[in-house]
């Protein structure tokens, strides 16, 4: 065998190796939704509303088809948050009171949420409630479906305020 072939085999097993812990150290870390990463998960929401970014939050929402978000379908969660997005200058969530309970395989985390909407000459209060999110762990592919990761995902909410599923209705 040719010593370029030998080198470009010695690459590919490092990375096979690499791919392989990379893999096995992410299974590790999924497992619990302790209340810290709870409230971390809330806070890099609030943080993805700041910066207009949809396809973070969509990203915390399982796509099962019996999931329900303040009554909506994931797709019209998406309508409207890109509805609003749009419609407003500097969106902003601040989420107070957060509490987090575990119900067997099922995480509730839920806190008072005000939306606001700020601009050069303006501040306004969009929208408050209480927000209720509920978590369940997934499986998700990776590597092209060969291997899979747990990941928990918002399979239910509530919402105590105003109806979001009207909005950009008109």
């Amino acid at each position: 065998m040719r010593k370029s072939s030998l080198v470009l085999l010695g690459v590919c097993a490092v990375l096979a190796l690499a791919l392989v812990v990379t893999y096995v150290s992410g299974q590790h870390t999924g497992q619990d939704l302790t209340t810290a990463r709870a409230i971390a998960k809330v806070h890099l929401m609030e943080v993805a509303v700041r910066n207009k970014d949809i396809g973070y939050i969509m990203e915390q929402v399982d796509d099962g088809a019996n999931v329900r978000i303040a009554h909506m379908r994931p797709e019209k969660l998406r309508q409207i948050l890109n509805s609003a997005f749009a419609a407003m200058h500097s969106p902003q969530a601040d989420v107070q009171n957060v509490t987090v309970a575990h119900n067997g395989a099922t995480v509730i985390v839920s806190g008072d949420l005000v939306v606001k909407d700020a601009g050069p000459d303006f501040n306004s209060t969009v929208g408050t409630g209480h927000l209720t999110l509920y978590f369940h762990r997934v499986n998700t592919p990776v590597l092209m479906g060969l291997l899979h990761e747990k990941h928990w995902r918002i399979f239910n909410a509530d919402w105590s305020g105003e109806n979001p599923n009207d909005y950009g209705s008109y």
